[in-house]
């Protein structure tokens, strides 16, 4: 009996952390749906992935470089956005590494 018990706690243990985030991607998927209001599931965080992507190449484009450098001064002048935008940025540079910035 205690090999059975032993057995079951080692799936739970396998299993739990694969349908928490199978569960959480339900989850964004389904908000992410929600807020385009499709009725197709998956359609809405397909249409999110795919403008993320189109906002990626334009920024990459050298036009672009310079509406964004004027967007990332702007933000960086106002008082309030200043301290969130800059902290958001912080935190993206130490999280994905500062040579997405430089690319």
């Amino acid at each position: 009996m205690k090999t059975l018990t032993n057995y079951f706690l080692k799936g739970l243990l396998f299993l739990a952390p694969i349908i928490v985030t199978l569960y959480i991607l339900y989850v964004i998927v389904t908000a992410v749906d929600e807020i385009f209001g499709v009725k197709i599931p998956g359609l809405g965080f397909l249409i999110t992935i795919a403008l993320v992507t189109v906002i990626g190449f334009l920024v990459s484009t050298f036009l672009a470089k310079g509406v964004a450098s004027i967007i990332d001064n702007l933000f960086s002048r106002m008082p309030f956005i200043k301290i969130i935008y800059s902290s958001i940025k912080d935190l993206h540079c130490i999280w994905w590494g500062i040579w997405l910035l430089t690319t």
